[in-house]
């Protein structure tokens, strides 16, 4: 009974790794890589902030005094729902 289950276990996780491999490969799976010491500005001075990443986007996130702000950016060449090129879009404070 116990080697049925770790069988079916080991099944399982095969088929789960097969899944996660075959999005990553066809593109619908990314990964954000992320930067905690980025160099960002506002108006000319330097604000604190992190930020993430990937091959089409970046979440910049500045950390004010009293305030997180964060905003998504689509870069040059990637073509959003309006037929943009390249955009940024207000995140809002959710950070």
């Amino acid at each position: 009974m116990k080697s049925t289950q770790i069988g079916l276990g080991i099944i399982a996780l095969g088929l789960a790794a097969f899944a996660i491999g075959d999005c990553y490969f066809a593109g619908s799976l990314r990964f954000l890589k992320l930067d905690t010491n980025p160099k960002i500005s506002v108006n000319g001075a330097a604000v604190p902030g992190e930020l993430l990443v990937g091959q089409t986007t970046a979440v910049v996130t500045v950390r004010d005094t009293d305030k997180a702000h964060s905003y998504q950016l689509f870069f040059e060449g990637d073509t959003d729902f309006t037929g943009d090129m390249g955009s940024l879009v207000d995140c809002g404070a959710w950070a």
